[in-house]
């Protein structure tokens, strides 16, 4: 499937009335009551020691740059891309291109199984890889996420099934915020013990 193929195909839910992030992609696949909270709700939360040294981590390696070369590969840094049709927005941390493809990476401070992804870190890939497809049409047929504080980038390839996934998403989180729909778990699990809503999340 071609960027162009892909533009239309993408371009199936018009008139959106909101912007969601490929970051809250990202949040849905951890846990979807985070939609609930931050758009239905519209709770505050201070952030997470963890989630404050990413946010420095991001200033200093990603955030005062904004293009650098090595060899063929031209590497860009803090981009900002939107589609209006997907009511979809992202500040990518890095793409590359080589003059054919590219490649978006995502910078994450999170643990993770070595030589794999976590599931949420490549979803909210995927989404920024759509974008960079639609805004700059180019096609992007890999992703990579740069795992910091284990040293170590994890490649992998985006797929038509993986844009379809992200796809489905935005649909399942508009139809939470528009019906305000509160997602339903049997129980809580290890993860909610790093989350900050969880103080919040089992008094619903």
């Amino acid at each position: 499937m071609d960027a162009r193929t892909r533009s239309n195909n993408y371009s199936m839910t018009q008139g959106l009335p909101f912007f969601f992030s490929a970051e809250d992609i990202r949040q849905y696949a951890y846990c979807p009551r985070k939609i609930y909270f931050r758009y239905v709700i519209r709770n505050d939360w201070l952030l997470s020691p963890k989630m404050v040294r990413g946010v420095e981590l991001h200033e200093r390696l990603c955030r005062g740059k904004e293009k650098d070369v090595e060899e063929d590969i031209v590497r860009y840094y803090n981009l900002r891309l939107e589609d209006r049709d997907l009511g979809l927005f992202a500040l990518l941390d890095i793409v590359e291109w080589d003059g054919q493809s590219g490649k978006v990476i995502e910078l994450k401070t999170s643990k993770h199984k070595k030589g794999d992804a976590n599931f949420p870190d490549k979803l909210q890939v995927v989404a920024e890889a759509i974008l960079v497809e639609l805004s700059l049409n180019i096609p992007v047929e890999r992703g990579a996420i740069w795992y910091y504080n284990d040293n170590e980038i994890v490649e992998f390839e985006i797929t038509d099934n993986d844009r379809l996934k992200v796809l489905g998403i935005l649909k399942d989180m508009r139809k939470i915020v528009e019906n305000e729909v509160f997602p339903k778990m049997e129980k809580p699990t290890k993860k909610c013990r790093d989350c900050e809503c969880r103080k919040l999340c089992w008094w619903l």
